[in-house]
């Protein structure tokens, strides 16, 4: 048995030696038992507060097993707009070469198609040339070969009929150069079309560079998490707290 001494006020004195005399106890059994109800008291709240720490702590893990489960979500449904958007760029990115490719060898055929034709036309003139020199020549010649009047009457109809044909291959010519004109206009109208898939690959790319920044932020927020869950301590037990000794100061 140990004895403990301590000094009081006088008006906690009395008090106390009321409550000896209403239990009939002798003064110092009444101080032990106070003592050790107190004790009791604190080893109750302390274990509550335990078991608070604890359920706190169990609402933290939860909470941080909730926020994994919903950033593994988030990195799955981005990693999925990510392939989408990136097999979209591709087929973009491919449609853009096909289009020039196109566009080159559209290009290049009407160039060389304009080219044969303006040579036809070209020969075609010089020939309605001599033909206008043939039917001069002929006309000169008339006076002159009277018995062969029938002869160039019939070579001169056929010679008009052959200016009429060039005339005809001429306006046909000049049809396709108008035609030719107009793909060239839809060549034009391609180009703006390549512009604005380009345009919208810019787009894509730049709604890529958002969803990484969303996943930097969200990775940034889950380490926060897990470095305040780490700081966390629960309360030493019972046996560490007698191995450490804390428990000499209450006997």
């Amino acid at each position: 048995m140990q004895r403990v001494y301590g000094v009081i006020d006088d008006e906690v004195f009395h008090r106390m030696n009321k409550a000896v005399d209403e239990t009939g106890q002798s003064r110092a059994q009444w101080i032990g038992a106070a003592i050790t109800e107190k004790l009791q008291r604190k080893d109750g709240e302390e274990d509550l507060d335990a078991m608070k720490l604890s359920d706190e702590v169990t609402k933290l893990r939860d909470e941080n097993q909730r926020l994994n489960d919903e950033l593994i979500h988030h990195k799955q449904l981005l990693t999925s707009r990510c392939d989408e958007e990136n097999d979209e760029a591709m087929k973009l990115r491919d449609e853009n070469k096909r289009l020039n490719d196109e566009l080159k060898m559209l290009g290049d055929e009407k160039s060389q198609k304009i080219a044969h034709l303006n040579d036809e036309l070209l020969m075609k003139n010089d020939e309605l040339d001599k033909l206008t020199q043939q039917i001069k020549q002929a006309n000169s010649e008339a006076t002159e070969r009277w018995q062969e009047t029938k002869g160039l009457k019939s070579e001169i109809t056929k010679l008009k009929k052959d200016i009429d044909d060039a005339k005809s291959a001429n306006l046909q010519i000049k049809d396709e150069l108008l035609k030719q004109q107009s793909e060239i206009g839809q060549l034009a109208n391609i180009r703006e079309e390549l512009a604005a898939a380009n345009a919208n690959r810019d787009r894509f790319q730049e709604a890529l560079k958002v969803r990484d920044d969303d996943i930097a932020y969200f990775k940034s927020h889950v380490s926060q998490l897990t470095q305040s869950i780490s700081q966390l301590a629960l309360k030493p037990g019972d046996e560490e707290i007698k191995k450490k000794g804390w428990w000499k100061f209450w006997k």
